[in-house]
């Protein structure tokens, strides 16, 4: 199962205040807006999301971001290196897509 960056109209994972000083977070798990904004969160305060109860804070959002990052840099990655597999093989794309579930 793959992981899709989380959503970038949105607040989501991105604690930087200096971008976003107004802006409402959101809760990255179930995407539900809470009425924190983005100052308060920097400045070291946290809340339970509503819908799936999850703590959030300054320092799991930034590692929600981190992950984020790194997902969307290993696609780009994997999607090179089957790129350039299929030009060395001559193979069709179908070949290095992996298995298919039944």
């Amino acid at each position: 199962m793959t992981i899709r960056p989380l959503l970038p109209d949105r607040l989501t994972a991105r604690p930087e205040t200096d971008e976003h000083p107004g802006s409402r977070v959101v809760c990255p798990l179930c995407h539900t807006p809470t009425s924190m904004m983005a100052n308060a969160l920097a400045a070291g305060g946290e809340w339970d999301c509503t819908r799936c109860g999850q703590n959030w804070n300054a320092g799991r959002l930034a590692a929600v971001s981190a992950y984020a990052v790194w997902e969307v840099e290993h696609d780009r990655l994997v999607g090179e290196a089957r790129v350039a597999a299929q030009a060395v093989s001559g193979a069709s794309p179908d070949a290095f897509a992996g298995p298919r579930a039944s």
